[in-house]
């Protein structure tokens, strides 16, 4: 019986036109999503890449949240980056005086799905840049050559999942050796980052000036603020993976209803903009 029943769920995946393996998305909403990409310094290919997950935070952040870690290599060096609110570490390498090193962390690249190019590419987002000490760098000549292997992985199948979301990327310049620069094993690691529950300085420092009742909720749900005048607020709802579900202005002084008997159970983000003043809370449906 269970042998009958795989032959007939490859007969529907095989005459529906579904890719199975597609169906095992890189992104996860419950997590903070993070992609390391290497690209070789000289000869600008693509070596491969990696996904991690990591607990997830509301973090106050209005940019990457990594913070390095760089030992001078007197002989023996090595630079990381964690991730500021969890203490993970996201990258480690080691780099040698008049020697080679190596990344030690993330341990395996794939060049297999989601890993593979496409024939779309993705516009080069805000880029953060980072020196081989792991500062961030706006010298025009490192980030003119940085640009270069962005646009190496912006056809990746991975960088276009990135990109259906508000992701934020980085480039950081890997010297395995110095003492006298080596092109030939230097690196470039593309960090794509996206978390669900990041939120500007500006966002998460805001009072709450919306009344928001009940919540949790099933259908029926009131929303009111009361501000002197006839202010509206922006109303936006978006789910955790980032898309935007519902936006509408309100009037002050009065109970704004609204039917959620639609949307599917879960956690979403309910964001208002009162007079330049943005908030976001949690709205959880039954």
């Amino acid at each position: 019986m269970k042998k009958k029943l795989f032959i007939l769920v490859l007969i529907v995946f095989g005459f529906s036109g579904i890719d199975l393996q597609a169906q095992v998305l890189p992104i996860n909403p419950d997590s903070l999503n993070l992609a390391v990409l290497i690209v070789d310094y000289d000869s600008l290919v693509f070596e491969g890449g990696n996904m991690s997950y990591y607990t997830k935070c509301t973090c106050l952040i209005d940019s990457l949240p990594f913070v390095p870690h760089f030992v001078s290599p007197g002989d023996f060096g090595s630079i990381a980056f964690a991730l500021g609110h969890t203490g993970d570490t996201i990258f480690d390498a080691t780099i040698v005086w008049m020697g080679t090193g190596g990344i030690s962390f993330p341990t395996d690249f794939s060049m297999q799905w989601p890993f593979q190019y496409h024939d779309l590419a993705v516009a080069k987002p805000q880029l953060e840049y980072f020196d081989w000490t792991g500062q961030k760098t706006y010298d025009p000549a490192t980030i003119q050559k940085a640009d270069s292997a962005w646009d190496v992985i912006d056809s990746l199948i991975i960088t276009s999942f990135f990109a259906d979301y508000t992701y934020n990327a980085g480039i950081y310049l890997y010297p395995p050796t110095v003492g006298m620069f080596d092109p030939s094993v230097a690196k470039w690691v593309v960090f794509l980052y996206y978390n669900a529950m990041v939120y500007s300085a500006n966002e998460s420092n805001a009072p709450n000036l919306l009344r928001v009742s009940p919540n949790p909720c099933s259908d029926k749900l009131c929303l009111e603020f009361n501000i002197n005048g006839f202010e509206n607020c922006l109303i936006e709802i978006f789910s955790l993976d980032g898309h935007l579900v519902y936006s509408d202005e309100i009037m002050s002084g009065q109970c704004a209803n609204l039917d959620l008997s639609g949307f599917s159970p879960g956690v979403y983000l309910l964001k208002s903009n009162i007079q330049g003043t943005v908030s976001t809370i949690k709205l959880i449906k039954l």
